[in-house]
């Protein structure tokens, strides 16, 4: 049962890691696309700007500046803040389930090996957690000469 369980956890994270590759890569090319284009406004001539014209960013999007301004870096760090709180969150409620399955296991022989088993689990989430934010400030002292530029960029732009 648990060999089935990881067979299928590794094709789940590995078609999540495909699929964000993938996502990647295509706004890349539509960014490049969008910034050769210089009297299109944004708009990308051939794929449909002729139907919808020149798109303009809304209004409270505007505050977080264009890309050459450090917009995708805000946008990337809020994508990394939101996702550590999840999976913080997501360790806190492992860990307590696994306390109340190790506290109420009277009898059953399984249940602390099952218990402490989630509680490794948690902790080696856990330290995945602290490892990302580890690696984002080392990649953002290594190349912008500050630890906290991805973690905690300024917004550039309209205030």
């Amino acid at each position: 049962m648990y060999y089935n369980s990881s067979i299928k956890m590794k094709r789940i994270v590995t078609s999540l890691v495909f699929a964000g590759q993938m996502l990647a890569l295509a706004a890349t090319q539509v960014i490049a696309a969008a910034e050769d284009e210089p009297g299109t406004g944004g708009a990308i001539e051939g794929s449909g700007s002729e139907v919808f014209g020149t798109i303009e960013a809304p209004q409270g999007v505007a505050a977080y500046g264009s890309l050459s301004e450090g917009g995708l870096l805000n946008f990337m760090s809020n994508i990394i803040r939101i996702g550590t709180v999840v999976a913080g969150v997501w360790v806190m409620i492992n860990f307590i389930l696994a306390g109340w399955k190790y506290v109420t296991s009277a009898g059953d022989s399984k249940a602390p090996a099952e218990a402490s088993s989630m509680m490794t689990n948690s902790l080696i989430g856990l330290a995945i957690i602290v490892g990302a934010y580890t690696l984002a400030a080392v990649i953002g002292l290594i190349f912008f000469g500050d630890a906290g530029y991805i973690l905690s960029p300024t917004i550039t732009g309209a205030t």
